[in-house]
């Protein structure tokens, strides 16, 4: 993919490589302040970020006592092109059936039949921040909600 020339095509190209790229790192925060980061599966479904994970992990109840979090993704592996999407989380059971054909899709993976990774978390984006090959900058929400729809 080479790299493009505008802002608004490079929004889009970092949220394609997002989506492909096989896994993320997932940060959140513990009621006492520390923070926690894991490494995850996800998949991008219009402008969100899903993932599935046990409803009795860290991450679940960091979620539910504070929404704000981070998902961090290497573009093409390398630490040189990476970008970071700052966003709210919430716990969607009512998407699961809906969500689960992408993670089919991408892993050959199906959620709905895994009784571990019993909850599934949204991330709604709030900010993307970029930097390497791929181009750098920092986007808001509202553009990602669009580049996403394909409006840009």
């Amino acid at each position: 993919m080479p790299t493009p020339t505008n802002p608004e095509n490079t929004l889009q190209a970092l949220l394609t490589l997002l989506a492909r790229s096989k896994f993320s790192w997932f940060s959140s925060v513990r009621p006492d302040g520390r923070p926690h980061s894991v490494p995850i599966w996800h998949v991008m479904h219009e402008e969100h970020i899903y993932f599935a994970t046990p409803s009795r992990s860290v991450k679940v109840a960091n979620v539910r006592t504070n929404p704000n979090v981070a998902v961090a993704a290497y573009l093409l592996d390398t630490p040189e092109s990476g970008l970071i999407v700052e966003g709210l989380a919430r716990l969607r059971p009512d998407l699961r059936e809906s969500v689960s054909k992408f993670f089919e899709e991408k892993y050959e993976w199906n959620i709905t039949e895994d009784d571990e990774h019993d909850a599934l978390i949204e991330v709604e984006p709030t900010r993307l921040i970029a930097w390497g090959q791929y181009g750098e900058g920092h986007w808001s929400g509202a553009g990602i909600r669009k580049a996403a729809r394909g409006e840009i």
